[in-house]
Protein backbone atom coordinates (compact mmCIF):
# COMPACT_ATOMS: atom_id res chain seq x y z
CA UNK A 1 0.00 0.00 0.00
CA UNK A 2 1.76 3.37 -0.88
CA UNK A 3 0.06 6.76 -0.37
CA UNK A 4 -0.73 7.22 -4.31
CA UNK A 5 -2.92 3.75 -4.23
CA UNK A 6 -4.63 4.82 -1.15
CA UNK A 7 -5.45 8.20 -2.77
CA UNK A 8 -6.90 6.70 -5.62
CA UNK A 9 -8.94 4.18 -3.39
CA UNK A 10 -10.49 6.77 -1.36
CA UNK A 11 -10.90 9.14 -4.22
CA UNK A 12 -14.68 8.15 -4.41
CA UNK A 13 -15.59 6.84 -0.66
CA UNK A 14 -18.67 7.98 0.98
CA UNK A 15 -18.83 6.14 4.27
CA UNK A 16 -19.14 6.91 7.96
CA UNK A 17 -15.68 5.41 9.12
CA UNK A 18 -12.15 6.40 8.80
CA UNK A 19 -10.46 4.62 5.75
CA UNK A 20 -6.88 3.59 7.48
CA UNK A 21 -4.85 0.51 5.47
CA UNK A 22 -2.56 -1.77 7.10
CA UNK A 23 0.05 -3.14 5.41
CA UNK A 24 2.92 -5.38 6.24
CA UNK A 25 4.83 -5.99 2.64
CA UNK A 26 6.18 -3.44 0.44
CA UNK A 27 6.67 -3.82 -3.46
CA UNK A 28 10.21 -3.70 -4.80
CA UNK A 29 10.77 -1.80 -7.97
CA UNK A 30 12.82 -4.33 -9.71
CA UNK A 31 14.09 -3.77 -13.55
CA UNK A 32 15.20 -6.93 -14.02
CA UNK A 33 12.70 -9.42 -16.50
CA UNK A 34 12.53 -12.93 -15.67
CA UNK A 35 12.65 -15.73 -18.38
CA UNK A 36 10.28 -18.38 -17.71
CA UNK A 37 10.64 -20.65 -20.67
CA UNK A 38 8.70 -19.37 -23.62
CA UNK A 39 9.75 -15.99 -26.01
CA UNK A 40 6.52 -14.42 -24.92
CA UNK A 41 6.75 -15.32 -21.28
CA UNK A 42 9.15 -12.60 -20.10
CA UNK A 43 8.02 -10.84 -17.06
CA UNK A 44 9.39 -8.23 -14.87
CA UNK A 45 10.33 -9.38 -11.75
CA UNK A 46 7.74 -8.98 -8.96
CA UNK A 47 8.44 -8.83 -5.34
CA UNK A 48 7.47 -8.26 -2.52
CA UNK A 49 9.30 -8.14 1.04
CA UNK A 50 7.77 -8.21 4.68
CA UNK A 51 8.47 -5.50 6.65
CA UNK A 52 7.48 -3.98 9.93
CA UNK A 53 3.40 -2.97 9.95
CA UNK A 54 2.70 0.25 8.77
CA UNK A 55 -0.45 2.22 8.25
CA UNK A 56 -1.59 4.73 5.72
CA UNK A 57 -4.01 7.34 7.12
CA UNK A 58 -5.64 10.52 6.49
CA UNK A 59 -3.27 13.50 7.64
CA UNK A 60 -5.68 15.24 9.86
CA UNK A 61 -5.73 12.11 12.35
CA UNK A 62 -2.25 13.58 13.96
CA UNK A 63 -3.87 16.91 14.52
CA UNK A 64 -5.99 17.30 17.61
CA UNK A 65 -8.42 18.60 17.56
CA UNK A 66 -10.42 17.00 14.93
CA UNK A 67 -12.50 19.03 12.85
CA UNK A 68 -16.24 17.37 12.65
CA UNK A 69 -17.55 14.75 11.11
CA UNK A 70 -18.25 16.45 7.89
CA UNK A 71 -15.11 18.23 7.75
CA UNK A 72 -12.28 15.20 7.23
CA UNK A 73 -10.59 15.20 4.43
CA UNK A 74 -9.06 11.55 3.09
CA UNK A 75 -6.14 13.65 1.36
CA UNK A 76 -3.37 14.28 1.91
CA UNK A 77 -2.68 11.11 3.50
CA UNK A 78 0.76 9.53 5.30
CA UNK A 79 2.45 6.63 6.03
CA UNK A 80 2.82 5.95 9.75
CA UNK A 81 4.07 3.23 12.11
CA UNK A 82 1.65 1.12 14.04
CA UNK A 83 3.30 3.47 17.18
CA UNK A 84 1.47 6.39 16.25
CA UNK A 85 -1.41 4.80 15.33
CA UNK A 86 -1.73 2.47 18.49
CA UNK A 87 -1.53 6.14 20.29
CA UNK A 88 -4.40 7.59 17.82
CA UNK A 89 -6.18 4.72 19.00
CA UNK A 90 -5.31 5.16 22.46
CA UNK A 91 -6.62 8.34 22.57
CA UNK A 92 -10.05 7.68 20.96
CA UNK A 93 -10.91 5.38 22.73
CA UNK A 94 -10.16 7.52 25.75
CA UNK A 95 -11.49 11.05 24.36
CA UNK A 96 -13.25 10.63 21.09
CA UNK A 97 -16.22 7.70 19.76
CA UNK A 98 -19.27 8.86 17.95
CA UNK A 99 -22.00 10.97 20.02
CA UNK A 100 -24.84 9.49 22.21
CA UNK A 101 -28.29 10.57 22.46
CA UNK A 102 -30.39 10.71 25.64
CA UNK A 103 -30.90 7.11 25.67
CA UNK A 104 -27.37 5.74 25.39
CA UNK A 105 -27.26 4.63 21.30
CA UNK A 106 -24.16 6.03 19.14
CA UNK A 107 -24.94 8.30 16.57
CA UNK A 108 -23.38 7.25 13.79
CA UNK A 109 -23.45 9.71 10.61
CA UNK A 110 -24.49 8.23 7.68
CA UNK A 111 -21.83 9.87 5.73
CA UNK A 112 -18.22 11.63 6.61
CA UNK A 113 -15.72 13.64 5.25
CA UNK A 114 -14.58 13.99 1.22
CA UNK A 115 -11.36 13.72 -0.83
CA UNK A 116 -10.57 16.76 -1.01
CA UNK A 117 -8.93 16.34 -4.80
CA UNK A 118 -11.01 17.81 -7.27
CA UNK A 119 -12.79 15.95 -9.77
CA UNK A 120 -14.09 17.97 -12.40
CA UNK A 121 -13.23 18.23 -15.77
CA UNK A 122 -11.86 21.16 -16.74
CA UNK A 123 -12.89 22.27 -21.09
CA UNK A 124 -10.83 20.36 -22.99
CA UNK A 125 -9.86 17.42 -20.66
CA UNK A 126 -12.34 15.16 -21.17
CA UNK A 127 -11.49 12.33 -22.81
CA UNK A 128 -13.03 12.84 -26.21
CA UNK A 129 -10.41 15.47 -26.39
CA UNK A 130 -8.02 13.16 -26.91
CA UNK A 131 -8.27 12.16 -29.94
CA UNK A 132 -8.08 15.21 -31.31
CA UNK A 133 -5.20 16.58 -29.28
CA UNK A 134 -2.98 13.64 -31.14
CA UNK A 135 -3.48 14.20 -34.40
CA UNK A 136 -2.76 17.03 -36.56
CA UNK A 137 -5.56 19.45 -37.84
CA UNK A 138 -7.37 18.40 -41.05
CA UNK A 139 -6.79 20.48 -44.24
CA UNK A 140 -9.78 22.01 -46.14
CA UNK A 141 -9.12 19.47 -48.82
CA UNK A 142 -8.99 16.60 -46.53
CA UNK A 143 -12.38 17.38 -45.33
CA UNK A 144 -13.85 17.41 -48.86
CA UNK A 145 -12.76 13.95 -48.79
CA UNK A 146 -14.07 12.68 -45.93
CA UNK A 147 -17.47 13.33 -47.58
CA UNK A 148 -16.95 12.00 -50.95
Amino acid sequence: MTVARYERLTLDYRGPYLPIFCSRTEYLEDEQYVYEGFDFAVTKNHRYRVVPFYFVMPAFLLSRPWPPEREWLWHPAVKVTKAVVRDILRLETEYGGWRRNRRGHLQIPKLTGQSGKSTRIKPGEGWASLGFASSPPLTSYEQQELFT
